[in-house]
């Protein structure tokens, strides 16, 4: 079946799962405790039926229409219409049904003229409200073709999240809801083209689009999802395999039913316990809602699919110098206080190397290796560090001695005959072939080891509840390392591929909520090692390691204040975070596919 057909069979489905508990949306039908649920719900799905009047000529087909019959009997009650002079500050409740009822033909004077009060009003209209509800007032009187006195989008936009380029990472739910919500008024749900402010512009907000689909997903937060999956139809951005993996997923998750469960801990589990039917509806109908409009905006909006070969910058030159000021002075910190351990020594001289001053990465390389202390930091390496340091000496014209070079020709003999099959050599073997000069051996297709998805993420602020992850970074640890051991281009099943972002994207949330510095860089490493990353993610990851970095070239923040404490610390953080961001760097200076985020050239 094509996806055409399956996306109108999903929309189709959807809208009659609503229409089937469209008694769910009279409020007079509902309690103390499920009132506003319903008057928010009541809005939500007569703005999804007013849109698709909007957006598609044809006529409703009879589950929208049922749904329209319930939203304009509850709007023709005088008690509904009466709400709008009590409660001012809900005028978008009110005027989003009004709105709707005009776009499918069904004007109403006289709750025009209520509306039409309260907004002349002004208190409605100017109290204060976020950037992105801003938008939301602006869209909703344009559809409902109200004049208004508020600040206009052109003077909203540049404080919206949206418009400032934040870091994927850091964003909460709420945050990212935000987004979405600012670009379906801003684009009049791809009606219409934004004009970005100086801030951003259209390729970056695609690119903090598919950052935050990544880890959308990766929660599986099908309600966040579906509405990032509007935005890119509605800013009619190339359509990629990453984004159709994406809906894929999405209609995975849609029941038989047409049902479509949303986040947990939406709903209080007392009002779901007292009244089951009512919680299984409360708990999907936003979600369901979200499905209907991914799947009509994307057959009433022209796509087209992103040209194999396109490329843009993963950073600008200014980012990519200051990530190298960034390793220069974690390599001075390294030098001074990252002990003998060669891992120091290594990544030290590849810092060094990416400022651009071999200089000084061959004199990292010549102190560390005539230091008596050689012989037993060699030994207690691993095999992929000892070769990656002798790569590295050649380079540098930097004599290896004995105790090093003694035991690279033992590393290659245990090499040469070892298994090809084996994956956890794959890195090993690809510093052998530098070393040589070789062509670095193509990698070894083998299944990753991953246990199935634990379900969605609770909320990183709400009660883990059933949901909690406690063997995440665990987990995330382990598969950093297969993929590390498997060299720099793993050959993995799509589907193997598609898990292992979940578990790191997850993984890296999870670190950046607990500032787990370690498991975040472990994060950072291995995600180049993917297929179909989107590039926003490796970007922001480096932009939040860098930004932990202290004066004296230390990264991370102990919160202690005992040196020796603090200094084994660091030590062990500038180390990891110094590593991601030596591997990190090359990638993000050159232009590459958006749809491949290409690995480091010196993997160790």
């Amino acid at each position: 079946m094509s996806s055409t057909n399956i996306d109108t069979r999903s929309e189709l489905a959807a809208v009659a799962w609503l229409a089937d508990h469209r008694e769910h949306l009279d409020p007079a039908r509902a309690n103390d405790d499920t009132v506003m649920f319903a008057r928010k719900a009541l809005v939500e799905v007569a703005v999804l039926v007013g849109l698709r009047a909007h957006l598609d000529p044809a006529p409703l087909a009879p589950d929208y229409q049922h749904l329209l019959d319930v939203v304009a009997d509850v709007a023709a009650r005088p008690s509904y219409r009466e709400l709008v002079r009590r409660d001012r500050r809900a005028l978008l409740l009110y005027a989003g049904v009004y709105a709707a009822l005009r776009l499918c033909g069904r004007e109403d004077p006289a709750f025009r003229h209520v509306l039409e009060q309260t907004v002349t009003g002004r208190f409605a209209t100017s109290f204060e409200r976020v950037p992105y509800r801003h938008l939301d007032l602006l869209h909703t009187l344009d559809l409902a073709g109200i004049d208004c006195a508020a600040p206009g989008i052109e003077q909203v936009l540049p404080l919206t999240l949206v418009a400032n380029d934040p870091n994927v990472w850091e964003l909460s739910t709420g945050d990212v809801y935000a987004i979405t919500h600012a670009v379906f008024y801003l684009s009049d749900f791809g009606r219409r083209d934004v004009a970005w402010p100086p801030s951003t512009d259209a390729a970056t907000v695609v690119d903090l689009l598919h950052g935050c689909l990544a880890l959308a997903r990766a929660r599986a937060d099908a309600d966040l999802v579906g509405e990032l999956l509007m935005c890119l139809t509605c800013l009619r951005a190339p359509l990629t395999p990453f984004e159709s993996d994406a809906r894929a997923w999405l209609r995975s998750w849609q029941e038989p039913d047409g049902r479509l469960e949303g986040p947990p801990g939406v709903v209080p589990q007392r009002l779901r316990d007292a009244d089951p039917d009512w919680g299984s509806w409360a708990t999907a109908y936003h979600t369901t809602i979200v499905g209907v409009f991914d799947a009509l905006l994307l057959r009433v909006t022209p796509r087209a699919p992103a040209p194999p070969s396109t490329a843009r910058p993963y950073h600008r030159p200014d980012d990519v110098a200051r990530l190298s000021g960034t390793l220069a002075r974690a390599a001075v910190w390294l030098e001074r206080d990252g002990s003998h351990d060669l891992r120091a020594t290594v990544w030290a001289a590849r810092a060094w190397e990416l400022a651009e001053q071999p200089g000084r990465a061959g004199d990292v390389l010549r102190h560390a290796l005539a230091s008596p202390d050689l012989g037993a930091a060699v030994v207690a390496a691993p095999a992929e560090t000892v070769l990656h340091a002798a790569v590295l000496a050649a380079r540098h014209d930097v004599t290896a001695p004995a105790a090093l070079r003694d035991v690279c020709d033992a590393l290659a003999a245990a090499l040469d005959p070892a298994d090809p099959t084996d994956t956890r050599l794959g890195s090993a073997r690809a510093h052998l072939a530098d070393l040589r000069g070789e062509a670095r051996p193509p990698g070894t297709p083998a299944p990753l080891d991953l246990p199935p998805h634990p379900g969605p993420a609770p909320e990183p602020d709400g009660e883990p509840g059933d949901n909690s992850d406690t063997g995440l970074r665990d987990r995330a640890l382990a598969l950093a390392a297969d993929l590390l051991s498997r060299g720099p281009r793993p050959r993995l099943t799509p589907a193997d591929a598609a898990q292992a972002l979940d578990v790191l994207a997850r993984a890296g949330r999870e670190a950046v909520e607990s500032f787990d510095v370690a498991l975040f860089a472990v994060v950072l490493r291995a995600l180049p090692r993917l297929p179909r990353v989107p590039h926003r993610l490796l970007r922001d990851a480096a932009d939040l390691l860098a930004g932990q970095q202290d004066l004296d070239g230390a990264i991370g923040a102990p919160l202690m204040d005992d040196p020796d404490e603090r200094l084994t610390l660091q030590r062990r953080w500038t180390l990891v975070a110094t590593t991601a961001l030596a591997e990190a760097v090359p990638i993000l200076a050159r232009s590459e596919p958006t749809s491949r985020a290409a690995p480091a050239s010196s993997p160790a």
